[in-house]
């Protein structure tokens, strides 16, 4: 089949997941997809959420099957509960190449150059500037799900990754997290950044709410009780189908309540890091 026929089929099928607070923009947006795609099923096609927390529940919660998850997402930077850049950033921090790897079109009235560079930094594929006409979006949208679509791996280069994370478990690391549902579990941290870390909970428990309300987490060099707390967050439940621990992503989304906290974080970061130097240093 010509090649290009293959991809205006695939283009009719595929699935978007808009992102934006503004009604009105919305269906501008639907509009165009309708007009550049001519969806066989507009209603298996279009998927919207208002907000940040509805963009990662809406990715998360994606069916199993390949051909069931989302080709584009269309990200606006400003929106309530979780703002569009803390999006991208847990995207890109995901474990899972569905939701890792997902291409991402930023649109947005930000068109300050430093906004537009950290957007790029983060992780979003390409940027659109608020008003746009339908062959803006088609110059940026269809080589993007090209590649995608080609199997190209879509990866940030290493040196322009700001937030390295190191494997903590060599530590045992532990934490306590108190969930949206009030309970409080420990966790074993997986991995630890500057600002974050993924963590499995212990002993097989389960919280009916798996969104981290508060994270609580010891000085280094302390056992027992957990003296230090971190309320802004933002949380993505990674557990695959068959572990039956939750893994949990955390992020700080706005960052420490106070310096002596973030200090006492990063004296964690810094030990990950020099753990991971010395077990690498055995292997060689």
């Amino acid at each position: 089949m010509n090649p290009e026929l293959q991809f205006l089929r695939r283009l009719s099928t595929m699935k978007v997941l808009i992102a934006d607070d503004q009604r009105n923009m919305v269906t501008t947006i639907e509009n165009m997809l309708i007009s550049i795609c001519s969806f066989k099923r507009k209603s298996n096609s279009i998927f919207r959420a208002s907000n940040g927390e509805e963009v990662l529940k809406a990715l998360l919660d994606q069916p199993a099957g390949a051909s069931e998850h989302i080709d584009l997402l269309l990200l606006d930077w400003n929106m309530p509960k979780v703002p569009g850049i803390e999006v991208i950033r847990a995207i890109r921090s995901s474990s899972l190449a569905h939701i890792k790897d997902i291409p991402v079109i930023m649109i947005t009235g930000e068109s300050r150059a430093r906004d537009v560079s950290n957007a790029l930094y983060e992780g979003v594929n390409n940027y659109l500037l608020k008003p746009f006409l339908v062959d803006d979006l088609r110059t940026r949208m269809n080589p993007l799900l090209r590649d995608y679509w080609a199997g190209a791996k879509l990866r940030r280069a290493k040196n322009r990754r700001g937030d390295v994370r190191y494997p903590a478990e060599l530590m045992r690391m532990k934490v306590e997290m108190e969930f949206g549902d009030g309970s409080r579990h420990v966790a074993n941290v997986i991995d630890v950044s500057k600002s974050g870390l993924k963590a499995e909970l212990a002993n097989g428990q389960r919280p009916t709410n798996t969104d981290v309300k508060s994270l609580h987490f010891p000085t280094v060099g302390m056992t027992g009780e957990f003296v230090n707390s971190v309320n802004s967050l933002v949380s993505l439940n990674e557990t695959p189908e068959d572990i039956a621990q939750p893994i949990i992503s955390v992020w700080f989304k706005l960052g420490f309540e106070n310096p002596e906290t973030q200090e006492r974080w990063l004296s964690w970061v810094s030990e990950a890091k020099n753990k991971e130097r010395a077990y690498r240093s055995q292997l060689v």
